[in-house]
């Protein structure tokens, strides 16, 4: 395979020191190299793999892959290559159960947000 084929991932990993660094093809898929990720460069300090829902890599502002495009190839979600060393990739991991709730309410004891700006003295 040539060269220009490879691209070479700095996945930085969200709320964490740790970063690391991968080579993959172009023509991998977006859910190959999440595999890839949670397989053999899964930090000990995020959360427990078996918390983990899927991830969400991040490359120039942009999402790559997402819940419908993750069986896109990395050439088709037009991911930015970096000519001066890695592409620098953020890694969040979505947790199992995240509803977006406070951990044991339900939706309806959360509410709303409130739009008031007050300050009670």
């Amino acid at each position: 395979m040539p060269d220009e084929a490879k691209l070479s991932l700095k996945l930085v990993f969200v709320n964490d020191v740790n970063s690391a660094e991968m080579e993959v093809a172009l023509t991998s898929k977006v859910s190959e190299v999440k595999a890839k990720i949670l397989q053999e460069f899964w930090p000990s300090s995020q959360p427990a793999l078996e918390t983990v829902e899927r991830l969400r890599l991040f490359a120039g502002g942009r999402e790559i892959g997402g819940k419908e495009d993750d069986s896109k190839l990395l050439k088709d979600v037009k991911i930015p290559v970096v000519s001066q060393g890695p592409t620098p990739v953020h890694v969040a991991a979505v947790l199992k159960g995240g509803s977006g709730t406070a951990q044991g309410q339900s939706k309806e004891a959360v509410g709303e947000p409130s739009q008031c700006f007050c300050t009670l003295l």
